[in-house]
């Protein structure tokens, strides 16, 4: 049995590498679209094929694939939209109203 598992993991190995090769620059560009910044763009492209390879087995269409990594990146992109969100720091400003950050969020909203 290991020695049947050791044949196929370069063929595995082989096959992700084709498709990343394949998908990469456009997700690549679809997340800095979102995110605005290369460096979050590429660790968001990054966790999107480290999806594809661990869900692989559960992929219904081949066909479907590109749609797939698109709306993988893009709750990729949230997640890290809504990290940020969490661990963005007070200011003294924040700290002195007597409003809370709900109140501050629907304040920013209006001003919009």
């Amino acid at each position: 049995m290991l020695n049947l598992l050791s044949k196929c993991v370069p063929t595995i190995g082989k096959a992700f590498a084709a498709l990343y090769e394949r998908y990469k620059i456009s997700i690549f560009r679809y997340c800095v679209r979102m995110l605005g910044d290369e460096s979050s763009a590429e660790d968001a492209t990054h966790d999107t094929f480290l999806k594809l390879f661990s869900h692989a087995g559960s992929l219904q269409s081949p066909q479907a694939l590109h749609g797939w990594l698109l709306s993988t990146a893009r709750n990729e992109v949230m997640m890290m939209f809504r990290r940020q969100k969490r661990t963005e720091p007070y200011t003294d400003e924040d700290i002195l109203t007597d409003q809370t950050p709900h109140d501050l969020t629907v304040i920013a909203k209006r001003e919009k």
